[in-house]
């Protein structure tokens, strides 16, 4: 109510000067044209406020009306973003405005400078109008706040921490306190100051608990930590995170980096939950490096069920870079199963664990990477499972890569066996006699 009350009143006055500024002597006319011209500047009719303040300077140059209007004039330019503002403020100071202008319009042109993100420029006003004795303490609070920044963004760091110090022990109650110190934490941080901005962010933490720059504070604070090799509390900060902000964009580095604290602890167990989470909030980031360590993870706890599950998921998202040993790893592991079910006569168990047995062994073989004793685990592997011309050509090549006596008899004896299978009883023959020799 009490802004529509204003904006009635200011349009009553503008109104009023369109109906009745002929009535009135010229500096009764120009004095009437400024507060009609302030009057379509709060109505957000920054063009007509321009045109009535342009008529008060050049009607009476000279006048105190005429200073006036083209102070409300740059305000109103300032508003528009008029892409003249920078000279007709330098043209404007060079009359020697009041101090009080003087520094207001100073301010205006260091906002449009740091607008335009030219923070070389924008700086030195700043510091200038922090030192100001006209401009409110909100004001010179607000200088501080955007000086550190340019001064970030200049990479003049040592510059930002005084200015961001500076804000925070002068203005402890600004509303901008939570960024100052976690831009002079990140200050701190690009100057290897490790101790001060892990400071100024367990300050936002642990202090300023519905600052919105608390959850960034979180993650730069986690971060830290790990850095500074506390993988512990990096681990519990990023839980807290996880906990405070359930939505947080940093939901998969938090992940991430709580796995691999728990997996460098050797708690593997512990570690599987948040890698998997890791993996899948961002593929393209952790993909690789969480899939390398699930399936360690799985393996250190002799979980092969597990291993071979992350096998799968790691071909089946694009994976090249399997472990050699652990591919042996698997393949053995499953071979063993196959026999001892077999041995006590459990059909469908060996069935099931030589075809995995088969899976990973033939992959390392496919790899040119399989030992002499994989390929002929892979070859009696294939042989159980009937695969009788498959289990003859991996048994062949076992052949070619032995010598001992013994072994080769023995081969022999499983090619013979592949041969009968599939129906060759000359080449059965064939390996009997050599295998007799």
């Amino acid at each position: 109510m009490q802004l529509q009350f204003e904006q009635g009143k200011y349009k009553q006055v503008a109104d009023s000067f369109e109906r009745s500024s002929q009535e009135f002597s010229p500096e009764a006319r120009s004095q009437f044209a400024v507060l009609a011209g302030r009057a379509q500047r709060q109505m957000g009719n920054h063009r007509e406020a321009i045109e009535l303040f342009n008529s008060v300077t050049a009607a009476a140059p000279n006048s105190v009306f005429a200073r006036e209007a083209a102070w409300e004039r740059l305000a109103a330019m300032y508003q528009l973003d008029d892409p003249n503002l920078i000279g007709e403020i330098d043209a404007y100071l060079t009359n020697n405005p009041e101090s009080q202008k003087r520094d207001q319009v100073q301010l205006m042109k260091a906002e449009v400078l740091y607008k335009k993100q030219d923070y070389a420029a924008a700086a030195p006003l700043y510091e200038a109008l922090t030192k100001s004795r006209q401009l409110s303490g909100n004001m010179k609070a607000e200088a501080l706040t955007k000086l550190g920044w340019c001064y970030m963004q200049t990479r003049e760091l040592e510059r930002a921490v005084r200015a961001y110090s500076e804000l925070i022990d002068g203005y402890p109650g600004y509303k901008s306190l939570p960024l100052a110190l976690a831009q002079r934490g990140n200050a701190y941080l690009r100057l290897n100051n490790h101790s001060s901005a892990l400071k100024d962010f367990d300050r936002v933490v642990q202090s300023l608990p519905k600052a919105k720059e608390r959850e960034f504070c979180l993650v730069q604070k986690a971060l830290l930590q790990g850095k500074m090799n506390d993988g512990a509390g990096m681990a519990e900060t990023f839980g807290r995170l996880l906990a405070d902000y359930p939505k947080t964009e940093a939901a998969d580095e938090a992940n991430w980096w709580i796995g691999v604290e728990r997996f460098d602890a050797k708690d593997y167990k512990a570690s599987v939950a948040p890698l998997e989470k890791a993996r899948a909030l961002n593929k393209e980031e952790y993909f690789e490096r969480a899939s390398q360590r699930l399936m360690q993870a799985h393996y250190q706890m002799e979980d092969l069920p597990g291993v071979g599950a992350e096998i799968e998921t790691y071909l089946a998202g694009g994976g090249k870079n399997l472990s050699v040993d652990l591919l042996r790893w698997v393949g053995l592991a499953f071979h063993e199963r196959a026999v001892a079910a077999a041995t006590a006569d459990q059909r469908e168990a060996a069935v099931e664990n030589y075809e995995a047995a088969s899976k990973y062994l033939g992959m390392l073989s496919n790899r040119g990477e399989a030992k002499p004793e994989d390929t002929f685990r892979l070859g009696k592997t294939l042989l159980f499972l009937r695969q009788f011309a498959k289990a003859a050509e991996v048994l062949e090549k076992y052949l070619s890569t032995t010598t001992e006596p013994l072994l080769r008899a023995t081969a022999l004896n499983e090619i013979a066996q592949a041969r009968l299978g599939n129906g060759e009883l000359d080449a059965a023959q064939k390996s009997v006699d050599e295998g007799l020799k």
